[in-house]
């Protein structure tokens, strides 16, 4: 053979072999990198998947601690409309204090009863304190309370007990005129409320 087409032969060759190592990396090491690749770019799409719901549940957990917040706040309100104690002195001070911010001299208070009876009039009789609701979620506590004061002050006064924030009942009035001036002496049966621990 001439040494030329033994070249060409040898080049040729050469190619082919070149060829097939191509192909033989092709299938053997690019193949699967392809598909290590694709298969990596389902998992970052899942993993993004992932995040997108782990980033919901942060919000539904941000909007949730919200709402406990606000939920826990109402219940502050209602412990103060309601507590489960009776707290007698901070009745006491509350009724004290709205009567001196109402124009009211504050002269006397009685825990454990309650006058019965009709306004203006009729007998009136101690109860029994304190006494249990019919469904027994919460407790009563019957007071009597004396001020004196102007028709006016009067008026803000029960006011003011409609608008507290503790739970109060105006079970009944009696009024009495003072031997000077216009000075009225009230005397109010107020029920106050309480729900004991369970």
């Amino acid at each position: 053979m001439e040494p030329e087409k033994k070249t060409n032969i040898i080049k040729l060759t050469i190619i082919a072999l070149a060829f097939i190592i191509d192909i033989l990396i092709l299938v053997f090491i690019a193949y699967p990198l392809y598909e290590n690749i694709s298969t990596l770019r389902q998992q970052i799409k899942a993993k993004q998947q992932e995040e997108e719901v782990l980033k919901q549940r942060i919000e539904n957990l941000k909007e949730l601690e919200k709402n406990y917040q606000v939920a826990k706040e109402k219940s502050k309100m209602v412990e103060l409309a309601l507590p489960d104690e009776k707290q007698i002195p901070e009745i006491l001070i509350q009724l004290e204090n709205i009567a001196g911010e109402n124009g009211m001299t504050f002269s006397e208070i009685t825990p454990g009863t309650a006058m019965k009876g009709t306004p203006g009039g009729g007998a009136k009789t101690p109860t029994v304190s304190p006494s249990t609701s019919a469904s027994g979620l919460y407790q009563e506590i019957p007071l009597t309370v004396k001020i004196a004061g102007s028709f006016s002050g009067l008026k803000n006064y029960l006011k003011s007990i409609e608008k507290n924030i503790r739970i109060f009942d105006i079970n009944a009035i009696s009024i009495e005129k003072a031997t000077e001036g216009k000075v009225l002496n009230i005397s109010l049966a107020i029920t106050a409320y309480f729900q004991p621990k369970k």
